[in-house]
């Protein structure tokens, strides 16, 4: 199920974000590429654990969340499927509070 408080939350305290889903498609390239072009521009994209980043490239399902924070910083979180990347963004992101209320 798709995690709307979570946007909701996400919207008024980030400067931007961007979520897409199989960015990989733009370059026509593949999952494991696109994750090694993200390290080569610096932007690495963080998962929640190996077994994601695997399942990811193995069937060349990817979602990406890149986030620009209000104090400046930016993050880039992938996972892959859509569910897996909200609850490990709302994991990473958001305050103790609004964790609680997704359990």
């Amino acid at each position: 199920m798709i995690d709307v408080a979570f946007l909701e939350w996400l919207a008024p305290h980030t400067q931007s974000f961007q979520l897409r889903s199989n960015p990989q498609y733009d370059s026509h390239t593949t999952v494991a590429r696109h994750i090694l072009h993200c390290d080569r521009l610096g932007e690495p994209l963080q998962f929640s654990t190996t077994d994601a980043r695997k399942a990811a490239i193995e069937h060349e399902s990817l979602w990406e969340l890149s986030v620009r924070l209000l104090d400046g910083g930016v993050a880039h979180l992938g996972a892959p499927s859509l569910e897996e990347c909200l609850a490990f963004a709302r994991a990473r992101l958001a305050p103790k509070t609004l964790r609680a209320i997704a359990a």
